[in-house]
């Protein structure tokens, strides 16, 4: 089942033009590079971004610990090195978190938060949609043989 997409939305909202607000579409290169990576992307991989002001991120963030284990599924905040690290260690989360600083929209072209990118190993976007599907991101782990994704 794929993630509920929201391209149309974004789509209708700025006519067809391609602003810092719309989405990357599929195939098109994710700029993954930017949050320095410790692991080489091997298979698809799910980006998740929240914001640390975001009530519903605020609200699915302890829903997170079903991908505990998994480093095919990042964790990408705008938090500081030290909010991310608490955050880390209040849930236990056992997967990649990245604080990122910046802004979301300018470098990833991230319209709202929760949002997921869907990245296959060559760094094209396979997939986008809202955040707060996790059962529909459990299943695009899960599609790829990942018992860790429940």
């Amino acid at each position: 089942m794929a993630l509920e997409k929201l391209k149309s939305k974004f789509m209708e909202a700025y006519e067809g033009r391609k602003t810092q607000f719309v989405p990357f579409d599929e195939n098109d290169r994710f700029p993954y590079e930017k949050l320095s990576l410790a692991h080489k992307l091997e298979s698809n991989t799910i980006f998740y971004f929240i914001s640390m002001t975001c009530a519903t991120c605020m609200r699915l963030v302890p829903e997170l610990r079903r991908f505990n284990g998994n480093n095919r599924f990042i964790l990408v905040t705008d938090g500081d090195q030290e909010e991310t690290a608490d955050m880390r260690e209040y849930f236990g989360f056992e997967f990649p978190i990245y604080s990122y600083l910046e802004d979301y929209d300018e470098h990833f072209n991230v319209p709202v938060t929760p949002f997921v990118y869907v990245v296959n190993a060559d760094g094209q976007v396979v997939e986008y949609g809202n955040g707060e599907q996790l059962d529909q991101i459990a299943q695009v782990l899960n599609s790829e043989g990942d018992t860790n994704a429940e």
